[in-house]
């Protein structure tokens, strides 16, 4: 004869006791209830021990549709669950929904016929069939009051692997500087007509972004709004604006005298800046890494730091003869650039403004410049010969460092060794040393005549 199992002998205690100690009874007793949203948004299951009722849980929410309410029986839809009722087993509630379109063929991706709420957003999208791919993104129409659901719309769209468009509502005035940086799934926006100002870097890196309108209202938008949004080929305004304007999809001040940026998706080599161009804006082309030509107009003043930064394919470009200074990351990481000619009027080449220019073989710096600064040309591996103005009086620190094919530096001027950082030729011998030595040092022309020593010419 066989032993009853461990298992079957405690079921029959657990029973017995059970039969003897009511409360024991009503914790044995309990039901399942789940939810069957079908398309909305996830709804939790709830544990009813003896006697409990089912709570109403929130309405879920589905995007073109009208929640009708939760149903028992799925064929059933005439009848609502009545949530006074005490269930007496397991059982799944079935939502219902008015379809908005009136009987037209579902779109869950499609445009909402009401606004869903900055708080259960991140639900909608989490339970959304659309979004999983940037040509079918979940499409959110949503209202915006204050800065702060801004930010909390940024943390769901950067916790959510959903492709997003969005249309946005409300009375806020300021995207605020980085609103929507580094938001790398959302591929459309539209700013709500009562902004009046877009702060710098707001939507920098959003490298799923395809277009973008301004509204009539803004009046200010600031520095590298758009950089390193390489899919964006359109950058269009509100032919209403007063401060800004648009022509073939480049943005400009209105009058188009400055030309603001430049869409880093745009698919042309070459691009001609329009002759009313007087000034180039922060990082204007930053990484519009498909420009291999670009003409700057004569009338040209100012190109702010780093108008052409991470342009990698660009060859040719010219500085016009009226420009006074190589701002900040101009030309950094122009990988292809193979010359570039300094105007005679610049006094001032600025922090990495050639850094990183890896195909530069020669560099002329004119005699107006007082100061090279720090990082200047660092990282330009393919640079081979320097010729240094009569009026620098200043080299910062690794002005030239990581410029390992330099073989020939010429000064054409007294530079004080308070002014000539000893680090500036970092990694490249005792050039710095050698330019100071009592011995034969100075104004002249330094070749490297092996990996650490430098010698004057004669």
């Amino acid at each position: 004869m066989k032993t009853p199992s461990l298992f079957l002998i405690f079921f029959i205690t657990l029973a017995v006791c059970a039969c003897q100690n009511p409360w024991m009874a009503d914790i044995l007793d309990t039901k399942i209830i789940t939810f069957d949203s079908a398309g909305g948004t996830p709804v939790p299951s709830q544990k009813l021990f003896k006697g409990e009722r089912v709570q109403r849980p929130a309405d879920p929410v589905r995007y073109g549709y009208t929640f009708r309410g939760w149903y028992n029986d799925i064929y059933k839809i005439d009848q609502l669950y009545d949530f006074a009722l005490v269930p007496i087993g397991d059982m799944t509630l079935h939502a219902r929904w008015d379809n908005d379109s009136k009987g037209e063929t579902e779109n869950p991706g499609g445009t909402p016929k009401e606004s869903i709420t900055i708080e259960n957003l991140k639900n909608y999208l989490e339970s959304s069939e659309q979004g999983n791919s940037p040509s079918e993104p979940v499409k959110v129409k949503l209202n915006i009051s204050s800065t702060d659901d801004l930010n909390t719309l940024k943390d769901i769209l950067n916790d959510v692997y959903k492709y997003v468009e969005l249309d946005l509502s409300g009375n806020i005035t300021s995207i605020d500087i980085g609103a929507f940086e580094k938001c790398t799934r959302l591929t459309s926006i539209t700013i709500p007509d009562s902004v009046t100002s877009i702060g710098n870097t707001a939507f920098m890196n959003c490298t799923s972004l395809t277009s973008v309108t301004i509204p009539n209202k803004v009046n200010s938008i600031g520095n590298a709004v758009f950089s390193g949004c390489d899919k964006l080929t359109a950058i269009n305004v509100d032919a209403g604006n007063s401060a800004y304007s648009s022509q073939d999809e480049v943005l400009y001040n209105k009058n188009k005298t400055v030309l603001h940026t430049y869409p880093g998706g745009k698919k042309d080599a070459e691009f001609v800046i329009p002759s009313s161009v007087t000034s180039i804006g922060v990082s204007a082309f930053s990484y519009c890494t498909n420009l291999t030509n670009i003409t700057i107009p004569d009338g040209v003043t100012g190109i702010e730091g780093g108008a052409f930064e991470g342009c990698t394919n660009l060859t040719n470009v010219n500085i016009p003869k009226e420009v006074t200074k190589i701002e900040r990351y101009t030309f950094s990481h122009c990988d292809n650039l193979t010359s570039i000619t300094i105007p005679d009027k610049v006094t001032s080449i600025e922090e990495y403004a050639f850094a990183n220019c890896g195909n530069l073989t020669n560099v002329i710096i004119p005699d107006n410049v007082t100061g090279i600064k720090d990082g200047a040309f660092r990282f330009c591996a393919n640079l081979a010969s320097i010729t240094i103005g009569k009026n620098v009086t200043s080299i910062g620190s690794n002005a030239f460092s990581g410029c390992t094919s330099l073989t020939s530096v010429t000064f054409n001027g007294k530079i004080a060794q308070n002014g000539f950082d000893k680090n500036a030729f970092e990694g490249l011998g005792d050039l710095h040393d050698k330019y100071f030595s009592q011995n034969n040092g100075g104004i002249g022309t330094y070749v490297k005549t092996t990996a650490t020593m430098w010698t004057k010419q004669q």
